[in-house]
């Protein structure tokens, strides 16, 4: 915990950063469950809702309806920016005790409309990178990496415990209690009344010492500007790009379920999608690492290249005779790559900015990331009535090898970079 210290500023206890750290990764353990539980239920709401629809357009009907739920993810620009003026630690609270209210709303669903609007709510709060910064603004630059990752692997608690309530609560494939996958999310709900005892981060509290007035609209207005100014726009118009373009594959995540069902029997998904958790553990374990040793443009290379690579194995192999080995290996490999892919892209962008306006620079890149999400659920949705389920994820995970000449050409190595104030 004492890599988390700063030198030369007023020191936290361990006791503190200790709580600041089991807090923290409560966080991503609620954050990480809720943004994949409802992935691993898609075939049972499928069942339950739209069972008087055809296989392919129950498919593409479920890929329009998580679409529109996934423009929830726009809405978290507003946690992002208003974090700039009123601190990050209330945006703790509001994220947390937001995922356990939307996931109980979503227990409450009765029809595919209502399980739509539920979700909607749920990608507000999940899609929130507040505590990403918080760990930021707190760490010292050469484990700044490390630590944002320990608590991602921390976190990865919440995806292995997808696959443990799946198989309680719908161990077979007949089995429909897929309401049973939000009880653990309700537990965010008490728990998000201990940031009562969590401190603002000392950059924050730094940057308002500097500040002798309030900020005018016009000067608020300036924030989103800056980003793009003639300082910051080279690295990060390329990070925003290639955040839409990771936004288009989320489908894969959101449907991979579904179409990982028609291929393999209950028991088998379920042992698939616990190595998925399994494997976003390694991921992060290796992300923050590497991306602290080697750098994090060959990890933004290397991911962006996998990625791909891993669909495609999932896909075409979920149709051979080792179906259930191809699907094993290649959706592992595409958790561990595609959530890798997504903290490197994070890290490089809190790097780049200053903490006047990290916040709604990670906004604008959350912005991006939804559109292309949602995007590419349309896609997606069009896609499957023409080529089915499978063949579209691989057909729209081409669009990442794009990333390659974006990486090579536009951005700055950034590890064990002084984060800039303002």
């Amino acid at each position: 915990m004492e890599s988390i210290e700063q030198p030369n500023e007023t020191q936290r206890s361990k006791g503190y950063l200790l709580f600041l750290f089991i807090f923290l990764c409560f966080m991503e353990i609620f954050d990480t469950y809720t943004t994949q539980y409802p992935n691993v239920i898609v075939s049972k709401v499928q069942a339950e809702f739209l069972s008087h629809l055809s296989p392919i357009q129950a498919d593409s009907t479920m890929a329009l309806v998580v679409a529109l739920a996934s423009i929830g993810m726009l809405f978290v620009v507003i946690n992002q920016v208003l974090a700039d003026v009123f601190g990050r630690r209330i945006f703790l609270f509001i994220t947390m005790f937001g995922m356990g209210v939307a996931s109980l709303v979503i227990f409450f669903s009765q029809s595919i409309i209502q399980y739509g609007i539920s979700l909607f709510f749920l990608y507000i709060f999940f899609s929130s990178d507040i505590w990403t910064i918080y760990i930021s603004e707190e760490c010292r630059k050469e484990r700044r990496g490390l630590n944002l990752n320990l608590i991602l692997v921390f976190g990865v608690i919440g995806a292995l415990l997808v696959p443990t309530f799946r198989s309680i609560f719908l161990p077979e494939d007949t089995s429909t209690n897929w309401q049973g996958m939000t009880y653990f999310a309700f537990l965010a709900i008490p728990i998000s009344f201990l940031v009562i005892w969590i401190k603002e981060t000392r950059k924050f509290d730094e940057l308002k010492k500097t500040q002798t007035q309030k900020a005018t609209p016009k000067e608020n207005l300036r924030k989103f500007i800056k980003p793009f100014g003639r300082k910051y726009r080279t690295a990060f118009l390329p990070i925003l790009v290639m955040s839409f373009l990771q936004g288009l594959n989320y489908t894969f995540i959101q449907l991979g379920e579904a179409f990982i069902s028609d291929h393999i029997t209950g028991e088998q998904v379920n042992w698939v999608i616990t190595a998925m958790g399994v494997a976003a553990i390694i991921g992060y374990l290796l992300t923050g690492i590497l991306s602290d040793t080697i750098g994090r443009k060959p990890m933004f290379i290397i991911y962006s290249i996998l990625l791909p690579a891993s669909i495609a194995l999932s896909v075409f192999g979920a149709t051979s005779s080792y179906a259930f080995i191809a699907l094993l290996i290649g959706a592992s490999l595409a958790s561990l790559t595609y959530w890798s892919l997504g903290v490197v892209n994070r890290l490089i962008s809190i790097e780049i900015l200053p903490t006047d306006i990290r916040g709604t620079g990670t906004a604008i890149r959350s912005v991006l990331t939804a559109l292309g999400t949602i995007l590419g659920g349309f896609l997606n949705s069009w896609l499957i009535t023409k080529v089915t389920l499978g063949p579209s994820f691989f057909i729209v995970s081409l669009v990442l090898l794009i990333n390659i000449p974006l990486i090579l050409i536009f951005i700055k190595e950034t590890k064990s970079i002084e984060l800039e104030l303002s």
